[in-house]
């Protein structure tokens, strides 16, 4: 899961009087976020730990809260990266790889310290140690999606590292692209946008219409749709012209709810991942619109909020958590293990985030901030 998905953006709408298109522009927190990110980590904690009770094929697709991750990841690094060129006429990469290096790297590298500790103490000369070992390399350079066989899922140490090195690795090519883009067509986004366009459609070409295992074909397939899909929403709705044509669909109380209905029947009746992941971008773009959703209650309810807040902490501790547990239990998987798990995970999560990562977060806006808005609060998957 991942990351942080990412910065969010602070202070909220100043002027309720604007036109809806100049109140977008003017929100510096989307107030829905951390909510969409707790039911993303809490959906992954249940697809890790709970298992499928009653053979419900819809309990079994906890692991699509990852593509929730990746869908406001895409939306709002974006985002924010179009606002800082509006402002500064131009985009610091150095200052956004300060940001997030330092949001991402000291946690997730403690924690892969741990796990390489904790295999070394515990089952040092099993076959699972030497494969983890032999991981090791792939997991600290982020390039486990690349280099690392999934196929076993659980059973490989350490494989949900995958998701933080698909996020890491859109943060490498994706900024400076846009950023080469922007200046180079001084501030026009339909050049990004077919840019944008044509890394979706090799996705889909390599995922379903080429067969092969050659690398560049591993490095297309890793590549997000949602996280795509999400840098096109932010893509429209940063013009205003294309904003109102969004705002038009989505901007309704009616729509954001429509749209989250459709999302949980499309998970219930097992509809394809595209289908999933496109509805999940939509669903961001109608919770980050200036439009009071009748279900905005829930989402900003403040513990939920609060476990969006330290997500990132949760999706890197909970595998821990889940595993000094279940000896204890004496069964691998339940709602008591996911119950147990999230709770642990989450206290766990909330210690790493006052005490180790916040004065991180401190550093980090003292050194790489490019706007005066305090410290945002990420959660990459």
């Amino acid at each position: 899961m991942v990351t942080d998905n990412t910065e969010n953006i602070d202070h909220s709408t100043r002027a309720a009087d604007l036109g809806r298109y100049e109140q977008y522009q003017a929100t510096k927190y989307f107030e829905n976020l951390n909510g969409l990110r707790a039911l993303s980590v809490i959906a992954v904690v249940w697809h890790h730990t709970a298992g499928a009770p009653g053979n419900i094929a819809f309990l079994e697709r906890g692991y699509l809260g990852v593509q929730l991750f990746f869908a406001i990841s895409g939306f709002l690094i974006t985002t924010l990266l179009l606002r800082e060129h509006r402002r500064m006429s131009r985009i610091s990469y150095s200052k956004f790889l300060g940001r997030r290096a330092l949001r991402i790297f000291p946690l997730y590298y403690a924690v892969l310290l741990a796990y390489v500790v904790l295999t070394l103490l515990t089952r040092r000369d099993t076959a699972e140690a030497h494969e983890f070992f032999h991981n090791v390399p792939a997991f600290a350079s982020y390039t486990s999606d690349w280099f690392v066989n999934l196929d076993n899922g659980a059973s490989v140490t350490f494989y949900f590292a995958w998701s933080l090195a698909t996020e890491e690795q859109f943060y490498l090519f994706w900024p400076p692209l846009l950023a080469a883009v922007l200046t180079w067509r001084r501030g026009a986004v339909a050049w990004p946008l077919a840019i944008a366009s044509v890394l979706i459609a090799a996705n889909l070409v390599a995922l379903h219409a080429v067969h092969g295992e050659n690398f560049a074909l591993v490095v297309v397939r890793s590549l997000s749709l949602p996280m795509l899909v999400g840098v096109v929403a932010a893509l429209l709705l940063d013009r205003e012209s294309t904003f109102r044509a969004v705002d038009r669909v989505l901007g309704h109380p009616f729509m954001g709810t429509a749209t989250a209905g459709a999302l949980v029947v499309f998970l219930v009746i097992g509809a394809s991942g595209e289908i999933i992941g496109i509805t999940m971008v939509a669903l961001v773009v109608a919770c980050c619109l200036p439009t009071r959703l009748p279900f905005g209650f829930v989402l900003q309810w403040r513990p939920l909020a609060r476990i969006g807040t330290v997500s990132y902490g949760i999706y890197l501790l909970h595998m821990l958590a889940a595993n000094a547990l279940r000896p204890l239990l004496g069964h691998d998987h339940g709602v008591d293990v996911f119950l147990l798990s999230l709770v642990l995970a989450s206290v766990a999560a909330e210690f790493s985030f006052r005490y180790f990562e916040s004065p991180l977060l401190a550093m980090k806006q003292r050194r790489f901030s490019t706007d005066d808005a305090r410290a945002a609060v990420p959660a990459p998957t």
